[in-house]
């Protein structure tokens, strides 16, 4: 879904993606890269809210500081302080400096909704949400700002007139390439066991997901619903041993695979030969934490892995900058730092025609309206932003050795983008199944 639907700590993943499967552009940097967003020396001005002559002001929600998971969406933060520093270095938004501002919505709806009528209020757009409780949107929709989130949760907020995120999503639509892929590769595959988030709105993210990928062939033994807090996963790993379970999807974030694994290897699970989690494990945290526990364990995600750096620039610029600036990489900062780079992709475009005074707010909407083949400069596969359209894209990792380790596709630099990897399905209900 870049992914995509994605997926939440405390939630359900889900994964994006777009349309080719090996593509040689992401290989190099763009020379619109190393370009300034700005041309010419001119008479900077004000021109809309969060603009003036010297800076930019732009906005990140997230789910951060919270009693469940301390910290859960930090790296989202961080994603997008890189991105700025990355930009400023390079001449700055339309000539002007970026500057960020960071807010905390706390897995609170109320602070969500409180987040976006200060971005209204102060910031020209926000880019990289990732909020659980994101479906409040009128305030969002009313003030008109460019909305680029990373991973929007609900579908109320996808669907937002002036929300355009860098990986599409549509509840109706789900990327099941993986799945295939499992399906085709893993022996002894796939009588499926499903744990669920239990709060609402990622609990129906997860059984769309889950909905489609049995209906291309992945069974359901049983499905139950876990809290994002729950901490005694000795019954559930008891159940998929009972339960003779092959493939086993953990739907939460990756603090609920490691307890998960750790108590597998304790009570002998042998009959399981997928053990699969969501992009939320993309982290090394699932490594240090997880230990040999998690040997084994599939994650996929749609953009290219952090580990070939090397191969790609916009990788090793996201890298590097989150390293510069004292972040922390993870799946959701580079989502986010790709809300950024779709932003600047907007912004050049209306440099490109109008000028850096061009710079308003209906100007980037209308910008973002006609970008159909974002590629984030090679870290995405080839996705239609302006028809919100969801790509198909993935690229499948195992943790092998205490590393993640691509196994499909198998050339690095690329990507599966096979328009076979959408599955339509049906829309879950607030409450439904």
């Amino acid at each position: 879904m870049r992914p995509n639907r994605w997926v939440v700590v405390l939630l359900a993943g889900a994964v994006v993606a777009g349309a080719c499967s090996s593509r040689g552009k992401s290989l190099s940097t763009s020379a619109s890269t190393a370009r300034s967003t700005t041309t010419a020396a001119v008479n900077l001005q004000a021109t809309d809210v969060g603009v003036t002559p010297t800076e930019v002001r732009i906005a990140v929600i997230a789910d951060v500081d919270n009693p469940i998971r301390p910290g859960l969406f930090k790296t989202a933060f961080d994603g997008v302080a890189a991105w700025a520093a990355k930009v400023n270095d390079r001449g700055g938004l339309a000539g002007r400096k970026v500057v960020v501002d960071k807010l905390d919505s706390k897995l609170s709806p109320d602070e969500y909704r409180n987040a976006v009528i200060k971005a209204c209020q102060s910031d020209f757009a926000i880019i990289g949400t990732i909020a659980v409780f994101d479906n409040a949107v009128d305030d969002l929709v009313k003030c008109g700002i460019p909305d680029l989130p990373s991973n929007p949760i609900s579908n109320e907020h996808r669907t937002a007139p002036n929300t355009y995120p860098d990986n599409p999503a549509n509840p109706a639509i789900q990327v099941v390439g993986q799945f295939k892929w499992v399906l085709a590769n893993v022996k002894g595959c796939c009588a499926g066991y499903w744990l669920v988030p239990n709060q609402p709105i990622a609990r129906e993210s997860s059984l769309e997901i889950m909905n489609a990928a049995t209906e291309i062939g992945v069974s359901k033994v049983h499905e139950i619903e876990v809290a994002g807090d729950e901490a005694n996963y000795t019954p559930i790993v008891l159940d998929i041993k009972s339960r003779g379970a092959t493939f086993v999807y953990d739907g939460l974030d990756y603090t609920s695979t490691v307890r998960l694994r750790k108590e597998a290897q304790v009570q002998g699970v042998k009959t399981v030969n997928a053990w699969v989690c969501v992009i939320a494990c993309y982290t090394p945290s699932l490594l240090t934490e997880g230990g040999s526990a998690v040997e084994g364990e599939y994650v996929w995600i749609y953009h290219m892995p952090f580990e070939e750096a090397s191969k790609v620039r916009a990788i090793k610029d996201y890298v590097d900058y989150t390293r510069r600036t004292g972040g922390e990489q993870g799946e959701f900062g580079i989502n986010a730092y790709g809300a950024g780079l779709l932003l600047e992709q907007a912004v050049k475009q209306i440099v490109a025609t109008g000028g850096p005074n061009g710079l308003k707010r209906s100007a980037v909407l209308e910008a973002l309206r006609g970008i159909h083949d974002f590629t984030g400069d090679g870290v995405f596969g080839a996705t239609d932003v302006g028809a919100r359209k969801p790509p198909g894209c993935f690229v499948m990792l195992q943790v092998r050795s205490g590393k993640f380790v691509r196994v499909h596709p198998s050339a690095p630099g690329t990507i599966d983008c096979n328009p076979a990897n959408l599955q339509p399905t049906h829309v879950v209900q607030p409450g439904g199944t």
